[in-house]
């Protein structure tokens, strides 16, 4: 029929109106579509889905994915039928899965978006046999290429490297995780049982990434606990405000069964969590482990010895047991938080209960009693989110105008905030009104977000934890030393960490073991520090206080700064910068240490065959021609921001100096006795 309407054009032309012409040409261009579609990969930059302009490259065995439209932030793909070479076919609604072969890629275009969305990253190889999910790209004047992936999981390319902005951080009780905006998780600090999940048990100073497990494309959530890590991987990006439902993972120490994998064997890597349960959030504490499925059922493994599994016994289990709700008048939680030998949760009822180990009064019902049950914690008004710390518990009160926050349990070090050092068997008010937002406790320090952003902390600060430059604990809430507003804070062992609301992460207090991030070794940081997206260049320096070189046998150095120490550093990563009087070619013959890790390098150049014109433009100077190999302790591969880093100069001399007069010094006699000493000053 195609070939029909082209080939007698003229002729139904002349024997119909313009109208049915019109009409004819429409079909036909559908017609041809279809014919674009059958022949392979399909560029979508239209602004509906019947005006898709469509590109032939390839032939497939048999039908393709099918554009059933376009909107100004997504483009929805669906197929009837996709059919491989080897016979194998897919229906239904496709989905997002892992990397086999490289598949082709659409470039996604809008027009007149109602808001940016995230970029989708590239991820390295892909399977022909595609099957796509909603995917949105980011508006701008060059389209946003998006490799279309199917079945298992999506790896990031080996070359990743730190991704600048983050979702949310855990602060465990010496090392630390955090999600990026992408999905990725990073984690650092202590390392001895494997807890950052990167395979080995060696502590980092900076980020290091989690291992994906496979068939997962990116990390929803991480928990930092005492020596192991949680978290809970998806096929896909986490959404803001879109209820998670993913695999959960465990890591690092497993002496009490706190990884949840049926054993008591300790991982480097992310280990699933036995039972094969659809998770929400889960959350590692000091032995145990807790988290809510998709439907707000709580389950709890690990340690046992103070009834914190909450499911009446003693006994301690390897994989996860559902928690006893009996008689609560509710079997669903929208929060749960694990302390060091007790937990609590928040019911969909409004009502927050805590069960375990009460020496201290942090299940917060009026006695320090410990047994089997799951207590109501006792409060005039319903608990909107709790936390729990070592032995002390805390709670927001969000319906109240202004919202107001309560803490019970232990207070040696004012961990409850309300401004004494007494111990509370139920919960008492934390002083100052301040409409809190939010609270993160954890071993004797606590800290909290009002609704301005501002953050504060309180409790223990011999470390700087409390993050007001000083070393002393503080029993009432105390405002971090910085104008950052806060999107999240987390407190850990004997450190704090937050993220800013553009993202930006930050950590202080101990840093015994790497656990604030920032590449260096420093005992502990008292104000904030930001982790660094890459490592970069500081500066690049003259390695000579004199900045005149000859051009005859002078060496000149430069060295170079690094914000952390990094290796991999060779003559090939730089460039001489001359100016316009110097001719030849000066190189870079040698960096020094190079190949150690350092944060200062010296790099010396040759002027071997160089001559110059002498003054101002006689000059040379060094710059980073490319950053590839040089990379921190981590593995995370310095800036390209860097490139731009420009160093002082050299002044070139080519002709040797002379004297051009020799007088006596100023005020000097003409005249002068024979013992004393006579003075000139000689101008070359």
């Amino acid at each position: 029929m195609l070939s029909y309407i082209v080939n007698n054009h003229s002729r139904l032309k002349a024997d119909m109106t313009r109208k049915a012409v019109d009409h004819l040409r429409r079909i036909a261009s559908a017609l041809l579509m279809v014919s674009a579609l059958v022949a392979g990969s399909v560029d979508l930059r239209g602004a509906s889905g019947d005006e898709l302009p469509i590109r032939t490259t390839t032939l497939p065995t048999a039908s393709v994915p099918v554009a059933v439209g376009v909107t100004p932030s997504a483009v929805a793909v669906t197929t009837t039928a996709v059919t491989s070479s080897a016979g194998a076919s897919t229906t239904g609604t496709p989905s997002i899965g892992p990397a086999l072969a490289a598949s082709p890629t659409y470039a996604l275009a809008t027009e007149t978006p109602k808001k940016v969305a995230t970029a989708v990253p590239a991820y390295a190889s892909a399977s022909p046999t595609m099957s796509v999910a909603t995917v949105s790209a980011t508006p701008s004047a060059q389209s946003s290429p998006v490799a279309l992936r199917a079945r298992s999981s999506l790896v990031r390319a080996a070359s990743a490297t730190f991704e600048s902005t983050f979702v949310s951080i855990s602060a465990g009780t010496s090392h630390t995780c955090a999600v990026s905006s992408i999905g990725e998780g990073w984690c650092w600090g202590d390392n001895t049982t494997g807890q950052l999940g990167d395979g080995t048990t060696t502590t980092r100073f900076s980020p290091v990434a989690v291992a994906l497990p496979a068939g997962e494309t990116s990390w929803a959530a991480l928990s930092a606990g005492y020596q192991h890590t949680c978290g809970v991987a998806i096929r896909g990006v986490a959404i803001s405000g879109v209820a998670i439902s993913g695999t959960a993972y465990c890591w690092g120490a497993n002496t009490y069964g706190q990884l949840g994998d049926a054993t008591t064997t300790s991982k480097l890597t992310p280990t699933p969590v036995n039972r094969g349960i659809s998770w929400a959030t889960v959350v590692a504490g000091v032995r145990h482990t807790c988290g809510l499925d998709t439907v707000g059922t709580a389950y709890c493994w690990g340690d046992n010895s103070s009834y914190a599994l909450g499911d009446g016994t003693t006994v301690r289990s390897t994989s996860p047991n559902a928690v006893k709700t009996t008689g609560l008048g509710s079997s669903a939680f929208t929060h749960i938080s694990v302390g060091q030998y007790h937990t609590c949760a928040r019911s969909t009822a409004t009502a927050t209960f805590c069960w375990g180990f009460n020496g201290s009064g942090q299940l917060g019902y009026g006695t320090n009693g410990s047994d089997s049950n799951l207590h109501t914690v006792s409060t005039s008004d319903p608990l909107g989110s709790v936390t729990t710390g070592v032995e002390h518990s805390c709670g927001v009160v969000s319906t109240a105008s202004p919202s107001y926050m309560v803490c019970w349990g232990a207070n040696s070090d004012g961990q409850l905030g309300n401004s004494t050092t007494s111990s509370q068997l139920s919960p008492a008010r934390v002083s100052g009104e301040r409409n809190w937002r939010s609270v993160s406790s954890s071993n004797k320090t606590t800290c909290g977000i009002d609704k301005t952003d501002i953050g504060y902390c309180w409790g223990s600060g011999g470390y700087g934890q409390i993050g007001d430059g000083a070393t002393q604990n503080r029993s009432a809430p105390t405002a971090l030393l910085t104008s950052l507003k806060w999107a999240q804070l987390s407190a850990g062992g004997s450190h704090t960490c937050g993220i800013t609301l553009t993202g930006k992460a930050y950590c202080w207090g101990s840093n015994s073991s790497g656990q604030i991030g920032d590449g260096s070794s420093v005992a502990r940081q008292l104000l904030p520090v930001i982790i660094p997206a890459d490592p970069g260049i500081s500066s690049i320096t003259r390695g000579a206080s004199n900045a005149r070189v000859g051009t005859t046998s002078a060496s000149p150095t430069f060295v170079v700064s690094f914000s952390r120490s990094v290796s991999g550093v060779a003559t090939s990563n730089f460039k001489i910068v001359t100016g316009s009087g110097v001719s030849g070619t000066p190189v870079v013959s040698s960096v020094s240490p190079g190949s150690t890790a350092s944060t200062s390098h010296t790099v010396t150049v040759s002027l071997a065959g160089v001559s110059a014109s002498g003054g101002s433009t006689s000059t040379i100077g060094l710059a980073l021609a490319s950053v590839s190999g040089i990379v921190d302790t981590g593995g995370n591969q310095v800036a390209s921001a860097s490139l731009s880093v420009t160093s002082e100069t050299y002044l070139l001399d080519t002709v040797a100096p002379s004297i051009t007069s020799g007088i006596r010094a100023s005020g000097a006699d003409e005249r002068t006795a024979g013992t004393t000493e006579a003075v000139f000053t000689v101008t070359t």
